[in-house]
């Protein structure tokens, strides 16, 4: 079992002193310590690693137990989909658990968002989930994750008959259908043929909504 590096921005001033005091014997200074300045550390024996380990997990306990009661007052609350994405990503970051602490918030974040955009395609609630659980892990910042979650909400809510163009702009057109698996069928002004696109290549053209 790995020491938990990362509570180290937990530590208080007194942890860090009885940890200094304990290795304190380990310290050997070199002949010349007055002009070098210098020394060395001895590794630590077996007993010495032990009680390492052991106020690593004490540490851990600590930081699990102050989450928990933290958490019973959130969850009495009623919060905002940002709220508890926040709040999710700031667990993570805390890691209050021995193990899986990477997949435990983020999976929470990803099954809750497959229950709230479950009247998306499969394809674009799929995406959407994991633009969540990406930003509850620190893989992509706010605003990038909304920016992703409303264009896939959007793309969703194409209807036949909205006006549409190319993501560059450079044709223009209709929506005729749309498929079970989430893509749009499309008819560029102008042309007998219809076009097969995922919605995300697409954007509306302003107050076209239903203009049929």
């Amino acid at each position: 079992m790995k020491l938990r590096l990362d509570l180290l921005e937990h530590l208080k001033a007194d942890d860090i002193r009885k940890a200094a005091e304990s290795a304190v014997d380990r310290y050997k200074p070199e002949p010349i310590f007055s002009k070098t300045g210098t020394g060395s550390l001895s590794s630590a024996s077996t007993e010495e690693r032990a009680r390492e380990l052991k106020h690593s997990m004490e540490l851990t306990r600590k930081l699990e137990a102050a989450c928990a009661a933290k958490w019973e007052k959130i969850r009495q609350q009623t919060l905002s989909l940002g709220e508890v994405l926040d709040i999710l990503r700031e667990y993570h970051r805390k890691a209050p658990f021995f193990f899986f602490n990477g997949n435990t918030f983020a999976s929470i974040g990803r099954e809750l968002a497959l229950v709230l955009f479950s009247d998306l395609p499969p394809v674009r609630k799929q995406a959407c989930a994991s633009a969540i659980a990406h930003y509850i892990a620190g893989v992509l910042d706010r605003d990038s994750m909304i920016q992703i979650v409303d264009s896939l909400c959007e793309a969703a809510a194409y209807q036949p008959g909205d006006r549409v163009q190319s993501f560059r702009g450079s044709t223009r057109g209709r929506i005729v259908r749309l498929l079970e698996d989430g893509r749009v069928v499309w008819q560029p002004d102008g042309a007998g043929s219809e076009l097969i696109a995922l919605p995300e290549c697409l954007m509306r053209l302003d107050g076209s909504a239903n203009s049929e």
